[in-house]
């Protein structure tokens, strides 16, 4: 099945450059959710919250257009097991659709790639396997939410399992649930004082902002049936938990969208080239090369990188996107001597991923 097959076209979240964060956090429900930004009808990026507060801590004031970031785009023709593969590696669950002449056409979400994937046989025997235990971290509802957001960011995950003295479950939060904690200003009290408004809300317990009631299945689940709850209940995951209600797993929406990507994905940078000449292509190519080992040195396994002919005023575009141990790193470049932007493309480069 192609991407075109399960296309969004209506209900679409759209943004403006000068819409502020908060304004755009307020629509959207996690931290893999996206806000599109238009310019008129020019897509322009997305604003997604694990970028622009987890990552960046940038305050809810800040307007779209400062924290927006490019993220991967589909092709109409392009098969599911990308468009998970791309979702796995941004981290972002809503990703837009372009045509061959780079427009925006819609979105593909994770929920429309699960629900094809459970009502297909192609994946039925894979899905019917138990649920493997996967490290599962936890935090006490009164431990501070300075120390959930230490976890988010060292453990690279979205979500905290919150669990009582004993150890059983007692609720569940997630990176999306303190986003406005997170993006809060940090305002002076008084002229002797510099703990603020955020200081004062990251000494908070955490049981605060969890949720205490909390989707589970036990040990003998498998993951058709946590895709079952999780489309059913329209939440990213679900708590595995044995008899005594102690968790001993989680599983989510990530690890289902695994299914659909080939274990022997072909490595290296995939590109997509569109109007560009023969001399421009045989650069691209070499530089291309170039970046695969510059990559290969920091054991990051590949990225995308779109090439854009002449357009608007005889303008090249060129964007190119990777996932390190940070996350999704993304560098968009427009200019009118192709050689000169392939040369700053790897300087950019290079400066997000600190060589």
């Amino acid at each position: 099945m192609k991407v075109k097959d399960l296309l969004k076209t209506t209900d679409v979240i759209k943004i403006s450059p000068q819409d502020t964060l908060s304004s755009v956090l307020s629509q959207l429900e996690s931290s893999h959710d996206a806000g599109f930004v238009f310019e008129g009808d020019k897509f322009l990026g997305v604003v997604n919250p694990f970028y622009s507060v987890i990552k960046k801590t940038q305050p809810g004031s800040t307007k779209v257009q400062s924290c927006l970031i490019h993220p991967p785009k589909l092709h109409l023709e392009d098969d599911m097991s990308k468009a998970a593969r791309l979702m796995i590696e941004s981290k972002i669950h809503y990703l837009p659709v372009v045509d061959d002449n780079h427009d925006f056409v819609g979105i593909v979400s994770a929920r429309r790639l699960l629900s094809f994937m459970h009502r297909t046989d192609d994946f039925s025997k894979d899905m019917n396997q138990k649920v493997t235990d996967k490290k599962i971290i936890t935090i006490k509802g009164d431990d501070k939410l300075s120390k959930a957001l230490n976890l988010f960011k060292e453990n690279k995950i979205s979500k905290l399992v919150v669990v009582n003295a004993k150890g059983t479950l007692d609720g569940i939060i997630s990176q999306y649930d303190i986003t406005d904690v997170i993006s809060a200003p940090k305002e002076r009290q008084g002229s002797t004082s510099r703990s603020g408004v955020k200081d004062a809300q990251m000494d908070k317990p955490v049981r605060n902002y969890a949720h205490s009631h909390v989707m589970t299945l036990s040990e003998k689940a498998t993951y058709a049936d946590v895709t079952a709850q999780i489309l059913e209940q329209k939440i990213g995951s679900i708590v595995i938990i044995d008899h005594k209600r102690t968790p001993v797993g989680i599983v989510t929406t990530k690890d289902i969208l695994r299914f659909m990507v080939p274990k022997n994905v072909q490595k290296g940078i995939e590109v997509t080239i569109k109007d560009l000449g023969e001399d421009e292509e045989k650069s691209l190519r070499k530089a291309v090369t170039t970046l695969e080992q510059k990559l290969s040195r920091l054991n990051i396994q590949g990225g995308h990188l779109v090439a854009r002919g002449k357009h608007g005023g005889g303008i090249f575009e060129l964007t190119f996107s990777c996932t390190d141990d940070r996350g999704y790193v993304s560098v968009h470049l427009e200019g009118k001597n192709f050689n000169d932007i392939l040369i700053e493309l790897a300087d950019k480069v290079a400066s997000r991923l600190d060589y």
